[in-house]
């Protein structure tokens, strides 16, 4: 009877051995997908992540994700801050069209000739700052009311530009609009080449690596931010409002021969990035002498 009990748990426990090496083969994953005529090579990389929850409407929240290496964050007992860092790549690469068939055949046969692929698998160990059940933190930062753009103190503003001698440059004319003061990140469409739009401290701000948050853990060195091609910016949340000094300026290389009147659209953004637009006349016009 014991002989007989001894086999029975044996068979038990023999079967729970194998539903559980199944189980592991099963979390494999790509592994068993690799495709036909490749060896593959899983690499599995660790690293963390934070997430968090903020309005980005009045009734809306939305939710932040992003990797350590792109966001830094000051997690006390009933409050936060993180600052995000974005790169935009703004530089296109042109290849020669020399040859081209020549180069595209070797790639081919190149790419047939392959019998290794690197399969690359991120785990990610995700901090939840103020939402989920593993939470640190109840704080949801509030909604800022944001007042209503002010349309004729802006229309005003950008009315008229009068150009004149640039003196940074003794050959080019220059000219700028009044100062328009706000909550809004102005930026414009249809505006000849001519001229433009400035809207400086908005909510994005390209930074030096002089300016850097003194806490940040950033390697910016790695980044080439210098580099023309990229730009990086920062956002800091809980977000705050930030005032904008707005204007249009003008620049030419020989001045007009009759004043220019032109209609464009202007876009105005704010601290949540909901944008709503408006049609503007512009008159350019050379000053008196």
């Amino acid at each position: 009877m014991v002989k007989h009990f001894f086999e029975i748990f044996i068979l038990v426990g023999s079967v729970i051995l194998f539903f559980a090496c199944d189980r592991e083969n099963i979390n494999v994953g790509p592994l068993n997908n690799c495709p036909s005529g490749y060896i593959c090579d899983t690499t599995y990389i660790d690293t963390s992540a934070y997430s968090f929850i903020y309005y980005s409407g009045k009734k809306t929240l939305d939710t932040v994700t992003a990797l350590a290496e792109d966001i830094s964050c000051d997690i006390q007992e009933n409050i936060f801050q993180c600052a995000l860092r974005e790169i935009f790549k703004r530089c296109v690469i042109v290849y020669s069209t020399t040859n081209a068939n020549n180069t595209t055949d070797q790639l081919l046969k190149e790419v047939d000739s392959l019998v290794h692929k690197e399969i690359k698998l991120m785990r990610i160990d995700t901090t939840y700052i103020n939402y989920g059940k593993k939470r640190l933190i109840d704080y949801i930062p509030s909604y800022i009311e944001i007042p209503e753009f002010q349309l004729k103190e802006f229309k005003d503003a950008f009315d008229t530009v009068v150009i004149d001698y640039d003196k940074n440059n003794e050959t080019h004319f220059y000219g700028r609009g009044s100062y328009f003061y706000g909550l809004y990140k102005i930026s414009d469409k249809a505006l000849p080449d001519f001229a433009g739009v400035s809207s400086y401290k908005g909510s994005y701000i390209t930074i030096d690596h002089k300016d850097a948050p003194k806490d940040s853990v950033f390697l910016l060195e790695e980044l080439n931010v210098s580099s023309p091609c990229y730009e990086t910016t920062y956002i800091k949340y809980p977000l705050t409002p930030k005032y904008y000094r707005s204007y249009i300026f003008a620049i030419l290389n020989k001045p007009f021969e009759k004043d220019s009147t032109v209609t464009w659209t202007a876009y105005y953004q704010d601290l949540y990035g909901v944008t709503d637009s408006t049609e503007v006349t512009t008159f350019f016009k050379m000053k008196e002498e």
